[in-house]
């Protein structure tokens, strides 16, 4: 049954793209979506280097796990840094917002990033208002530089890492990052040992999880289940896909 709900909706959604190639029109960008869907005040996770071009009409207040000192020291290297934290949380669980208090939250190339998705996603829906927009884009495995050589995750597998821990799974994860990404391979024992340890102690330092999307929209239809949401846009974008939910 779900498998035949999302042939159907990509089917649509390479028909739309063809259309959209067959007139000269360009795809969309993050910034060109948000201005039609997001509004009112919100929050965006985990935004680093690429916060949201939000439209004048929406007010963002920025989540991360550490201040923005503490960022600037960890990347260092990195010429532009978002400007301000305005919210020091966990962007899994968002301990620090109340139920139902925003109009949106934004949360680009975090989900991969997260051990339980699942946990984090109905979070994301609880600290929404009713038809409050979820906006997320997530790498796609068949243009990842740094998982294309890695295996799909399984809603089975998110499944269990929701009821069980993400623990059970975390040392799986990192092995397979290091064994598949060519910066972690081409790096000595020693060095590869010390990466691993790393990994082990802090969250979110690697992609833990994998999608095209297909299978992430199967893993968005089967989360119907847990929660009332309507899937209002998704597009394949380069090397990323978008998606655009709407809380019932």
């Amino acid at each position: 049954m779900i498998k035949d709900v999302i042939k159907k909706l990509l089917r649509k959604f390479n028909f739309e793209l063809r259309k959209i190639r067959r007139e000269n029109i360009s795809c969309p960008s993050r910034d060109e979506v948000a201005r039609w869907y997001i509004n009112g005040s919100g929050i965006e996770i985990g935004s680093l280097f690429q916060p949201l071009a939000v439209p004048s009409t929406a007010r963002v207040l920025y989540v991360d796990r550490f201040p923005i000192e503490k960022l600037k020291k960890i990347y260092y290297h990195v010429k532009w840094l978002i400007e301000r934290v305005d919210i020091v949380d966990n962007g899994e669980t968002l301990k620090t917002i109340k139920n139902n208090s925003q109009d949106f939250v934004i949360a680009n190339h975090f989900l991969e990033h997260c051990e339980n998705p699942i946990g984090a996603i109905l979070n994301m829906f609880r600290v929404l208002k009713k038809e409050g927009i979820l906006f997320i884009c997530v790498p796609d495995k068949r243009t990842s530089a740094y998982d294309g050589k890695r295996s799909l995750t399984s809603f089975d597998h998110l499944w269990k890492d929701y009821l069980e821990g993400p623990q059970i799974s975390k040392a799986a994860h990192i092995h397979e990052w290091m064994d598949c990404n060519e910066f972690e391979i081409a790096l000595d024992a020693e060095t590869k040992k010390q990466h691993g340890q790393h990994y082990l102690n802090e969250s979110g330092e690697i992609h833990y999880h994998v999608w095209t999307q297909e299978n992430m929209m199967e893993f968005l239809l089967k989360l119907k289940a847990l929660v009332s949401f309507q899937i209002e846009f998704f597009l394949q974008r380069g090397e990323e896909i978008n998606f655009v939910l709407k809380k019932f």
